[in-house]
């Protein structure tokens, strides 16, 4: 298992249909600690140190349920259909 590397000290989970971001550090005594990012305009990071807007961590994703294509991402107009109006 992965928690079990020495140099290991943090991982981190990123569910993109549901924007959930949680963090799990190692703490004294060998302990996970979980810090839950989801509600925060930032993730934070200890290990190595660094901050990511969640806008940055979640560009280019679309939430659930709007058919998986990225976030203002369009298909282009089909050229062989003229323009109504």
């Amino acid at each position: 298992m992965c928690r079990r590397l020495v140099s290991l000290k943090e991982y981190v989970l990123v569910d993109p249909d549901t924007r959930r971001v949680e963090s799990f550090r190692l703490g004294a005594g060998g302990l996970w600690t979980l810090h839950d990012m989801s509600e925060n305009p930032a993730m934070d990071l200890a290990f190595p140190p660094c901050t990511v807007a969640m806008e940055d961590l979640f560009a280019g994703v679309d939430p659930a349920g709007r058919g998986g294509r990225p976030s203002g991402g369009q298909t282009a107009p089909d050229s062989s259909t003229p323009p109504t109006g």
